[in-house]
């Protein structure tokens, strides 16, 4: 006969002292320990879903890099007014894991988490469009045609739009971070080159302005970098703007102790500009931008895989 008690296991035999016509028997104990023991079928965690239904959705606002002012000395940054029209998206979710775990278990901390749980599953999905526009310049310059030839491209890794797709982290790897005020920042470059002989003479004259902004994220968790690059190749200089490894969707987990966590999802958006000018040609002002437009993500759930 076995029977559990405790974290052992205990077998008991009962042996026969005689074969007369009644019977006398001596029962004896063997207790086995624990460690070399299966566990109980009482401490086996369960792996839990958690539904987090976590969401962005956010729109730009197509705002100028660089204002032209013919006449005026050129161009105008105009990179502030961009940030201030298209500031970031934090959603977060508090999410008590011990509303969710066994209390049989007495999983109390993390590391006592990490006993009975190996790692936790995040399923995703997000969809960014981007948006291109294209206008190139021309026209004579010191009795030189002079024409600006913009185009634009960008790569996204690892795609624009993912569906129900996941990224597995082991516990024992998993950074926390605490709600920092420079998870966010501005990074922008904004520059000009201007033919001031011919401005100031009011007749004709190049110039080209190009520049960049982003939202910088800084945290630990990535699952989209992209490169964006505009270049120019038909005035007499000619130019590359480019930014690259650069995130528009972020997150990362907070906790709060005790297991209370909290998860927040980010989403950032970016615009690449150029701008030139052919004053007094016909077809005197061009410009080229690449911008991401609409971000949608979701976190739909996150599940705790048990060992």
């Amino acid at each position: 006969m076995g029977y559990l008690t405790g974290n052992a296991f205990n077998w008991t035999t009962l042996y026969k002292l005689n074969h007369d016509e009644y019977e006398e028997t001596e029962e004896t104990t063997f207790s086995y320990p624990a460690k070399i023991l299966p566990p109980s079928p009482q401490n086996i965690a369960k792996t839990i879903v958690i539904n987090t239904d976590l969401k962005i959705n956010m729109t730009a606002n197509n705002i100028p890099l660089t204002i032209l002012k013919r006449y005026e000395g050129g161009g105008v940054k105009n990179t502030e007014e961009w940030f201030n029209n298209n500031q970031p998206i934090i959603s977060s979710k508090n999410i008590n894991l011990k509303d969710y775990l066994d209390p049989t278990l007495l999983i109390n901390t993390f590391n006592d988490l990490k006993r009975y749980y190996k790692s936790i599953t995040i399923y995703y999905d997000y969809d960014i469009e981007t948006k291109e526009e294209v206008q190139n310049a021309s026209g004579y310059h010191d009795r030189t045609w002079v024409e600006t030839k913009f185009f634009t491209t960008e790569s996204f890794n690892p795609a624009k739009e993912i569906k129900n797709t996941s990224i597995t982290i082991e516990l024992k790897d998993l950074i926390f971070e605490k709600y920092k005020t420079n998870i966010i920042e501005k990074e922008y470059s904004w520059s000009q080159n201007i033919d001031w002989s011919a401005l100031y003479d009011k007749r004709d004259g190049n110039l080209t302005g190009k520049s960049y902004t982003y939202y910088k994220i800084n945290s630990n968790y990535s699952i989209n970098n992209y490169e964006i690059t505009l270049k120019d190749n038909g005035n007499r200089e000619g130019f590359d703007l480019l930014f690259n490894n650069k995130t528009s969707i972020n997150f990362f987990i907070q906790d709060n102790n005790n297991l209370n966590w909290e998860i927040y999802l980010l989403s950032a958006l970016s615009k690449i500009e150029a701008k030139g000018q052919i004053i007094g040609s016909v077809h005197d002002n061009g410009y080229a931008m690449r911008y991401i437009n609409i971000i949608k993500a979701n976190f739909n759930k996150i599940v705790l895989n048990a060992r």
